[in-house]
């Protein structure tokens, strides 16, 4: 054989060769062709082929050194001749097991909505094996449907245990949903609630970020229990305070508000019974009621106010104390009253007028207006001699003041209150009545009280304070000191 017909033995050796390689990789990673693409494809072989078969080919493989030429002619004329059925045939198979993995990702979501036993699962495993088969044997993950397919595929166990899991902890959701809403119907006590928390691992579990993809339920469920479950305590509480609010509050202000006082004052201890019953009937702390009637009382705005305040519950821990409290009053003029301080100590109660004054106050218990008095003393810078510089100013006599407050609260109820007038002691007294104090004289005068023994009516009173004190309305602060300018000028 000469060298131009071994260079040619080589060369066509080398493209055919070549030939099977790129139509091995192009099978093999499954790229979908069309004609132009097939075309062009053959084009670069077509040389090849038309040397296969032509007589210069034939009298080549004759010889004997050739023969392996034959074996390799057949595999190309075979593969190029069938080159576009063979690859419409594999376009094909491409879309008929990508429709595959796409309704078995849709029967899996289907499964995932509502985690079946695990043998449903391994029944759509076999009904899509074939398509596993395919994607498997062509190794080709950059189909994103086939990647997704074997992803699952190759971790169908681990899917199984999350989907069960998190099955479970959705129908702990939604028990816990339900109980909640069965809690509401009226109050939710201690052991109720922490059968309420032992849903807070189950509801936590859903929210992990790792799950968010598999999770296809109500988001609003899991949304709106996670925010129950984290603030819990809060949540029971302000549930309790609500509840507490319409069993103790809501029938006894119609009651009061519509001039039927006759049938509050027919039962002295109205709210002290429906006490009695929530906590004989539900199991209501008296903590929590406390708690409850503590919620009402008013912020302090004073700082004299704030100071007896402290000091009062400091000596007297066993006291109950009501500040800055307003009252509706049924007046056009003046429509609400504030009292500073309502103290209820040794079965008794004591309304407290507080004045912050310093100096000399003067006045009487029928006179219309009080003095208050402040001596100045001051020299020059040129003199030795001490000057003195009176201050007269009038205040309105606040034992009348504190009076009228107490007429208001005898129309909540009537009781003997003790009228007291409480100035600083940064004041001089020149007021000749025994219900006129600084604070330190008040301090010996409470400790001189005697202990009325039956403080049971103390507490109704105060239980009816609180509930209808408005003291937290900044409406009613505001009509109050516009009612009192209006009034004083």
């Amino acid at each position: 054989m000469n060298l131009i017909t071994k260079f040619r033995v080589k060369r066509v050796t080398k493209k055919v060769n070549l030939f099977l390689d790129q139509y091995s990789t192009l099978e093999k990673y499954r790229i979908y062709f069309d004609q132009k693409f097939i075309y062009m494809f053959t084009k670069r072989f077509k040389g090849v082929n038309n040397f296969f078969n032509s007589k210069t080919a034939f009298k080549i493989f004759r010889k004997t050194e050739n023969h392996y030429l034959s074996n390799l002619k057949k595999e190309f004329i075979d593969k190029y001749e069938n080159i576009y059925d063979h690859f419409q045939t594999l376009n094909y198979l491409i879309d008929f097991h990508k429709l595959n993995a796409s309704e078995f990702l849709n029967d899996l979501n289907q499964i995932k909505k509502n985690p079946e036993d695990q043998d449903s699962i391994y029944l759509l495993l076999d009904k899509y094996q074939s398509s596993f088969n395919f994607v498997d044997a062509g190794n080709d993950m950059r189909l994103e449907y086939f990647s997704e397919l074997m992803n699952y595929y190759t971790n169908i166990q681990r899917y199984i245990e999350t989907w069960n899991a998190i099955k479970k902890s959705y129908q702990d959701t939604l028990e816990f949903i339900n109980l909640v809403k069965e809690y509401k119907q009226g109050y939710i006590n201690e052991t109720e609630l922490v059968n309420l928390k032992k849903f807070k691992e189950s509801i936590n579990y859903l929210c992990l970020k790792d799950l968010q993809e598999e999770i296809t339920w109500n988001k609003g469920v899991i949304s709106r229990s996670t925010d129950f479950i984290n603030n819990i305590d809060s949540k029971v509480k302000n549930h309790n305070y609500e509840y507490l609010e319409t069993t103790l509050s809501n029938d006894f202000l119609d009651i009061y508000y519509n001039d039927n006082n006759a049938l509050l004052n027919t039962n002295d201890f109205y709210i002290t019974n429906k006490i009695k019953r929530l906590m004989k009937l539900e199991n209501v702390p008296i903590k929590v009621i406390n708690s409850f009637f503590q919620s009402k009382h008013s912020s302090i705005d004073d700082q004299f106010e704030k100071y007896i305040h402290r000091k009062l519950l400091s000596l007297y821990r066993e006291c109950k104390i009501l500040t800055n409290t307003y009252f509706g009053t049924n007046y056009d003029n003046i429509p609400y009253c504030q009292v500073d301080l309502i103290l209820f100590y040794k079965g008794q109660i004591y309304v407290l007028e507080l004045k912050d004054y310093s100096g000399k106050i003067y006045g009487s218990y029928n006179g219309e207006h009080w003095k208050q008095i402040f001596i100045n003393k001051y020299k020059y810078r040129s003199s030795r001699r001490i000057y003195t510089k009176i201050n007269k100013q009038l205040i309105n006599n606040p034992i009348k003041q504190n009076k009228w407050h107490i007429q208001i609260l005898k129309k909540i109820y009537n009781y003997p209150y003790k009228n007291i007038i409480l100035f600083s002691d940064n004041s001089e007294l020149f007021v000749p009545n025994s219900n006129v104090f600084n604070y330190s004289d008040f301090i010996k005068y409470l400790n001189d009280q005697p202990v009325v023994e039956d403080k049971g009516l103390c507490n109704e009173i105060y239980y009816r304070l609180c509930l209808l004190n408005k003291g937290e309305d900044s409406t009613v602060k505001h009509q109050h000191i516009k009612s009192i300018n209006r009034l004083h000028g």
